[in-house]
């Protein structure tokens, strides 16, 4: 079958090859959409003004008869995400929904958390409560809740919790499908009314992303069977995470950051099981939120990732060691183990990474990655004699195995420990694999992390013997983004 193209404001005509059937077409089509949303982190296809169905549908004729005869083209919406407003976008958002059928599932996500290039951030509860932008979200809203029941995704970033209220109003009804969840406001404050969120219509709920205050899970929630992603972005109590993960104990992957939440009473009748939860990540923000009674309430057997980090510096040794949690882990323990400024003692430290004999990729950050902690963890210890202080020198006779014997992958935040020592670990761990004599599996790759004043930014390298596979990279932190230099990495013994 040949086809004949009219050209629609272009200057070339635009044939098919003969006899391509539309299957074949369509097929293409299909690719170019996924192709489309690949840097999407969620891998979802997503559909703007400039999109694939959109940029089909000018190309000739034919191509736009065919792209308006497939529904799946067009069920997958973008708005904002070029600073439009939302009253200007209503009539995109119509025109998707129109084309997409009836009965295909429907994906949105709204980015409508920009402030105009004239807007200062200080006026962003003002702009945020605007009548008109408040008027374009209930016009979008309006639109999006008539479909709820063929809702998949639905991702809304705002300014401001005034214009989600008619979406999370609208989860109490039936949303029979909807599998992915995220809410995000830009204004983080935490004052005015809580919302209780009422997820008992989304039996299908795969991913809960709540990156927005004063939003909170209603203690009598049914179980969310399906759930495997649960991010808390603005958790202010212990106890209303408990209350989250009673609800969802197929987790998989969970993170929380604990905002001035108070530290929960220990109860050791309450225990949380979640036999399949392989990623945890908590961190805590404004203030000592000591996490240890929270962990102790978890049963994961399961947990393959563990990362505690606090956005602030702590005073020393504020949290119970995290020990007794790591000892409690059953089956073949972590892979990846992240400590960044967790408030312990450098012999706590230690201690912690005795616990943790099977992992391959560690992060540790803070004034706790003492010189003495390095140490405990080369590979030879006995070759080094440098005079370390003598108070709180950690006594390296008592750690009679190596620590971490199958680390591949080392990342250093922010620590307090001399450029020299960490020069020794990583040559004393990088020794080719043919050694008999190595303890331990060869380590891969070191990663640095700091700002530009960071004194192992200027260590001579050229001083390092590296061995050869070994991957050194700078990642420089500045106020506003972060970039990465691969300082060396050597395919040759030097």
């Amino acid at each position: 079958m040949s086809y004949n193209c009219n050209v629609v404001k272009a200057p070339h005509s635009i044939c098919w090859p003969s006899h391509l059937p539309l299957e074949i077409v369509s097929y293409i089509f299909k690719l170019s959409l996924r192709a489309d949303a690949a840097s999407i982190p969620d891998e979802l296809a997503i559909s703007s003004r400039s999109s694939v169905p959109l940029t089909l549908t000018w190309v000739c004729s034919s191509w736009r008869r065919l792209a308006l005869s497939l529904p799946f083209l067009w069920t997958s919406v973008l708005l904002g995400s070029n600073g439009s407003r939302p009253s200007s976008d209503v009539q995109i958002l119509d025109l998707f929904l129109t084309r997409s059928g009836d009965i295909l599932p429907l994906s949105f996500v709204l980015n409508y958390d920009s402030l105009e290039p004239s807007t200062p951030e200080s006026s962003l509860p003002d702009h945020a409560q605007s009548e008109s932008y408040l008027t374009g979200m209930r016009r979008i809203a309006h639109r999006l809740i008539s479909v709820r029941y063929r809702w998949r995704v639905l991702s809304l970033h705002v300014l401001y919790f005034s214009a989600l209220e008619p979406f999370l109003q609208s989860l109490s009804f039936e949303t029979p499908i909807l599998e992915y969840l995220t809410i995000s406001t830009k204004y983080n404050g935490f004052f005015g009314a809580k919302h209780t969120l009422e997820l008992a219509s989304c039996p299908r709920l795969r991913s809960v992303r709540i990156l927005a205050p004063m939003i909170f899970s209603n203690p009598s929630i049914s179980s969310l069977k399906n759930l495997k992603n649960l991010e808390l972005g603005f958790c202010l109590s212990q106890l209303d995470a408990v209350m989250w993960l009673s609800s969802c104990r197929n987790l998989t992957h969970l993170s929380i950051k604990f905002y001035a939440a108070q530290a929960m009473d220990s109860s050791p009748s309450l225990l949380i099981s979640l036999p399949h939860l392989m990623h945890l990540s908590i961190m805590c923000v404004y203030g000592d939120s000591d996490p240890a009674n929270f962990i102790d309430a978890l049963e994961l057997p399961s947990l393959r990732s563990l990362c505690l980090l606090t956005s602030d510096p702590f005073p020393v040794s504020s949290w119970r060691s995290l020990t007794d949690f790591l000892r409690r882990i059953k089956g073949k323990g972590l892979d990846n183990l992240q400590l960044i400024n967790t408030p312990m003692k450098p012999h706590e430290l230690v201690q912690t990474l005795q616990c943790a004999g099977e992992i391959k990729q560690l992060a540790l950050g803070g004034e706790a990655v003492t010189d003495e902690v390095l140490k405990a963890l080369t590979a030879d210890r006995d070759t080094f004699t440098e005079n370390l202080p003598s108070e709180n020198t950690i006594q390296l006779e008592h750690y009679k195995s190596l620590l971490c014997p199958k680390l591949e992958l080392l990342e250093l935040h922010h620590i307090s420990a001399s450029p020299h020592m960490v020069e020794k670990l990583v040559v004393s761990r990088a020794l080719d694999s043919s050694d008999a004599k190595l303890p331990c599996s060869p380590l891969k790759k070191l990663v640095l992390v700091g700002d530009k004043r960071s004194p192992h930014f200027y260590y001579p390298s050229t001083q390092w013997h590296l061995p050869s596979g070994l991957q050194i990279v700078f990642r420089v932190l500045e106020k506003d983004f972060d970039y990465e230099t691969v300082a060396f990495s050597p395919t040759t013994d030097l």
